[in-house]
């Protein structure tokens, strides 16, 4: 039986939960290749890491690219000779209403959200199905996928792409014995959420969920992490909203 150690990779791994998830995974024990777009960033993030003495590291890949995608999962293989667990957290968020959306942002954020995802997450299951036998993928999706806002046009529907995206996979990955699911998560505390948080009042922020504050990155890679055990397997093709109770009530007027 091989003793090698399991191998994560994670993208979007320089800021907010893909960080998270990246340093969670490094303590549970986990080998972790994480990529970035720009240029540098998960480098400085796993090098940070390691400071903590975890095992990460980084490296640049932009998701979108074919070949980016493929080169991201050759180095995770290339790591430890296999790949468990992968773990799409690169996301990019572009706001302006229906009527004036630029189809040049649709086109990027649709291209990065759902066709990264996808380019990934095919590039990972192909090395799983030959390497593990517990194959975890997580993709990041959002409330957003369930719950349009307004002004978000591109952002919603890449996000709800992203969710039948994870069903399809655990549909045809499951005899492989892949486990995928989606985290879903509410608002939570990053540099892209920061200055609204900064602007809502207290009962602004209790409108939001019942909780009353924006969640943690640690709280979603808390989850991701859980759904990244060899011992979910029978948990596939769930979506999981973590969003402090913002999908259970509807705001009053």
């Amino acid at each position: 039986m091989s003793t090698r150690a399991r191998t994560a990779l994670v993208t979007g791994m320089s800021r907010g939960i893909g960080a998270a998830v990246a340093r969670r995974l490094a303590q549970d024990g986990c080998s972790v290749i994480g990529c970035a777009s720009t240029p540098g960033t998960a480098e400085w993030a796993a090098v940070e890491m390691q400071g903590e003495g975890l095992d990460v590291t980084g490296l640049d890949a932009d998701v979108s690219s074919p070949a980016d995608a493929g080169r991201a999962v050759q180095a995770a293989l290339d790591r430890t000779g296999g790949l468990d667990v992968l773990v799409t957290a690169a996301g990019i968020f572009r706001e302006a209403p229906l009527l004036d959306l630029p189809v040049t942002d649709w086109d990027k954020t649709v291209s990065v959200n759902l066709r990264g995802t996808f380019l990934v997450a095919q590039a990972a299951a192909r090395a799983m199905t030959e390497t593990a036998s517990d194959g975890r993928i997580t993709t990041i999706a959002s409330t957003v996928a369930v719950l349009a806002e307004p002004d978000c046009a591109a952002y919603n529907s890449s996000k709800a792409g992203v969710v039948m995206l994870t069903q399809s996979m655990a549909l045809e990955l499951a005899g492989h014995g892949i486990a995928v699911n989606c985290v879903a998560p509410g608002y939570v505390r990053t540099e892209m959420t920061a200055e609204y948080e900064r602007e809502l009042t207290s009962e602004g922020l209790a409108r939001i969920n019942p909780i009353g504050r924006f969640g943690r990155p640690e709280e979603i890679a808390h989850v991701v992490s859980f759904l990244s055990s060899p011992e979910t397997q029978f948990l596939t093709g769930a979506t999981i909203l973590v969003d402090g109770g913002q999908s259970a009530h509807s705001p009053r007027p």
